[in-house]
């Protein structure tokens, strides 16, 4: 037996809470049936309530096409007076829907031409802004964190606006909530809090080796490059004494000119020798300055994706031990 529509309150950013949301007690022949709690509904079941959504920590409880809900979920509406009886998923993290079939493919907040909101209002697509990879604006060719953190870095971003959307239907959303629900809610968003810590520490490790190995790198480039200067100098002094026996057998060249050819040939192979130490000299110095630039490079992504992941567990309230929950 279904009790009367409900309505829930207006918000400007989404047609959800201008569509009346029916409550329905549960059937003894659904109600362990796991068909029926998909989260989505492109079925209407009440008027002006046929917009396919997506469900979140602010949604009401959400019936199937059929019109029944759970037991469990019956349960929770008589004891809270509608609370939502959802429960964070391990990939959920900060302002991330909460409702088991969160992943299907009904998870975009627009709608269709079957499903339009018959009160008025449009809902709003929220598309999220991927920001630049590297702080130049342009994606850097380099070792795995060349273009920063992923957990942190500029492409884990959510942009302002979407920031904004979701602030206000999480605070529209809480205005009808009891204490227990928003004490259960907050204690799951703890869970997700200290999960996602874990993996921002995590990739803080990876990638200060990261910065290690680069560093190693970069000094087995430079003991190259000391032994081949060593050997460019042996190569400038053979060819010094080369040059001074050619010049003085230049002299005797009419006499020793057997002699000076014989030399001749042997100056010609130690330019030979030089000019390619001196290439590979060259080739080893411009790899080294790669290198260099890449480390130097690297350090500034490392110092400020650091101070990025700081500033992300402070606003958590992990970093302390403390927690901090919207």
């Amino acid at each position: 037996m279904s009790s009367p529509p409900t309505t829930t309150p207006s918000s400007g950013k989404s047609a959800y809470f201008d569509a009346p949301v029916a409550h329905f007690h549960s059937g003894p022949q659904n109600d362990t049936d796991p068909k029926n709690m998909s989260a989505t509904t492109t079925q209407p079941t009440a008027a002006g309530a046929d917009v396919q959504r997506n469900p979140s920590v602010a949604n009401a409880p959400i019936t199937n096409g059929t019109g029944k809900v759970s037991e469990k979920t019956a349960l929770a509406e008589e004891s809270e007076a509608g609370a939502p009886e959802y429960t964070p998923g391990p990939d959920d993290k900060l302002s991330r829907s909460y409702g088991t079939d969160a992943k299907t493919e009904a998870t975009s907040p627009t709608t269709t031409n079957d499903s339009a909101p018959t009160n008025g209002v449009a809902a709003t697509d929220y598309a999220p802004t991927i920001s630049p990879s590297a702080g130049s604006g342009h994606k850097q060719e380099g070792s795995t964190f060349a273009n920063g953190a992923s957990v942190t870095g500029p492409n884990a971003a959510v942009s302002a606006e979407e920031e904004a959307a979701l602030h206000q239907r999480t605070a529209t959303a809480e205005s009808g909530l009891s204490e227990k629900v928003k004490s259960r809610l907050s204690k799951a968003e703890m869970k997700d809090n200290k999960r996602l810590s874990k993996i921002i520490r995590a990739e803080g490790k990876a990638e200060a080796a990261a910065l290690k190995t680069a560093i190693t790198e970069l000094s087995q480039l430079q003991a190259q490059q000391t032994l081949a200067t060593k050997r460019e100098a042996k190569a400038h002094a053979v060819h010094a004494k080369a040059l001074a026996l050619h010049m003085k057998t230049e002299s005797k060249y009419m006499l020793l000119k057997a002699e000076y050819e014989k030399n001749a040939g042997d100056m010609r192979a130690k330019e030979e020798a030089l000019e390619a130490e001196r290439a590979n000299a060259r080739e080893v110095s411009e790899r080294t300055a790669e290198q260099a630039k890449e480390v130097e490079r690297l350090r500034l992504q490392t110092a400020a994706d650091e101070r990025e992941r700081e500033a992300k567990l402070n606003e958590m309230g992990t970093n302390g031990g403390g927690f901090l929950c919207f």
